[in-house]
């Protein structure tokens, strides 16, 4: 167990370093390629959808296969495709199936694996907290805690550091995590049940849901049965979007149940990943709003008719010129058909989880950035929102300075930034299966 976790760790750190490789390769300044309520890309609002292939109707059991290594199996293909506009990681589990009567393999590039064991592994949080600052863009505080452990320590502390430049002197791609100006790793833990993962780096914005993917990197799906993914959005980056195919397996192992010929298998697909929502409308600012002048925009409510190519979408926006200050409110609406997720709490996720999830882990949306004018707004504690579970509905409310403008003159318009962090929950359709005894 303490190799286990060691390995795990350490191999979150390394997947951290490569994630942040492939996100900051060729990227655009901070401003996004596409920043309009109207662009092609930024519109519906599906994220991850998940499709069978052909999906299996009947499944054919002999009792001369039983015990044996291919008999009695049945296979399921999938295509899961990202159709909004912001990259994904995630996994699709195959969720209601008895576990004694079947055995449920994943088929990718590292051949068959069973999905068992899972009730020994340990169930990692990302916790983001912090999400920048007023005056520093692009800075993120974060840490993963692994409950369970038994680490060898020293007192009630334990330190694992992976050095980059160490590593840089035997794996070249390395020398790019060092280039961008980050040397090491620090994990530490507490009596083995606390794991602090820090990484500090001002990097300045990764657009397209980049900056998320970064964090939770250090999620790990596959211990709990799920086949991880991850697809670039439709963005102009990637017209299209990505997808990709993956392939499950059963079993029946268990004995075939007495006093009936056929029986119905009834299943579900679900799909569990992290996402981000990006939206920019324009905003009213006016540093005298009680002047009688004609002016180009007011202090408006209106209601975004369209969606930001993703499942959680800011629907209404209401603005207030004091003079000194914009007030802006926002709405933010759960529209995609799916269950919102604490994006830290992703991994619980899978139905394979072995505890009860609690309504905390449910529901909740951060502000990855929420800038005018290249200078971050005041949105006081809201930066992590709790969807009402009634309406799927939250309010974010923030505040600008019109003093710090580097404008100040006539009332004029200028385009709000905003990035939401989430994770994200759907489930596809998967017709029964129905299993018959042929001897």
């Amino acid at each position: 167990m303490k190799k286990e976790l060691v390995k795990k760790i350490i191999l979150t750190s390394l997947i951290m370093s490569l994630l942040l490789i492939t996100a900051c390769s060729g990227m655009p300044g901070r401003t996004p390629a596409c920043t309009g309520d109207h662009c092609r890309y930024f519109v519906g609002s599906q994220g991850v959808e998940t499709y069978m292939n052909r999906p299996p109707t009947n499944f054919y059991y002999n009792t001369l296969d039983a015990g044996t290594a291919e008999g009695n199996m049945v296979e399921v293909n999938l295509r899961v495709d990202n159709k909004g506009a912001s990259d994904a990681y995630g996994a699709v589990f195959l969720t209601g199936i008895s576990l004694t009567t079947f055995d449920l393999f994943r088929i990718d590039s590292m051949g068959k694996r069973p999905v068992d064991g899972l009730r020994t592994s340990q169930a990692c949080y990302l916790d983001i907290f912090n999400v920048g600052d007023i005056k520093d863009v692009g800075t993120w505080n974060f840490m993963t805690r692994c409950t369970g452990g038994g680490i060898s320590k020293y007192g009630d502390r334990t330190n694992i550091d992976v050095n980059f430049r160490t590593l840089a002197e035997n794996i070249p791609i390395f020398q790019r995590v060092v280039d961008l100006g980050i040397n090491d790793v620090r994990l530490q833990l507490r009596d083995g049940e606390l794991t602090q993962f820090s990484l500090g780096s001002n990097l300045g914005l990764l657009n397209f849901g980049r900056s998320l993917m970064l964090l939770v990197s250090s999620l790990d799906f596959e211990s709990f049965g799920g086949a991880s993914f991850y697809l670039h959005g439709n963005n102009p980056q990637f017209p299209g979007g990505e997808a990709d195919y993956k392939t499950f397996q059963m079993q029946m192992v268990g004995p075939w149940p007495a006093g009936t010929d056929y029986y119905t298998l009834n299943y579900q697909i679900r799909t569990c990943y992290a996402y981000t929502t990006y939206v920019s409308p324009q905003v009213c600012i006016d540093p005298d709003p009680f002047s009688s002048e004609k002016k180009v925009c007011s202090d408006y409510s209106q209601k975004i008719q369209s969606s930001q190519g993703a499942p959680v979408a800011v629907t209404n926006i209401r603005t207030e010129n004091t003079g000194s200050n914009v007030f802006i409110e926002m709405t933010i609406r759960n529209i995609g058909g799916g269950e919102v997720w604490d994006v830290g709490y992703l991994e619980y996720c899978s139905p394979y989880y072995p505890s009860t999830v609690r309504d905390s882990m449910k529901n909740v949306i951060y502000v990855g950035y929420a800038i005018m004018e290249d200078r971050l707004l005041d949105c006081g504690n809201t930066f992590r929102m709790r969807l009402d579970p009634r309406t799927n509905e939250a309010t974010l409310r923030c505040r600008y300075d019109i003093a710090d403008s580097a404008y100040i003159g006539s009332a004029y318009e200028t385009p709000l930034r905003l990035e939401l962090w989430y994770g994200y929950e759907k489930h596809a359709p998967a017709p029964p299966i129905t299993v018959r005894r042929v001897r």
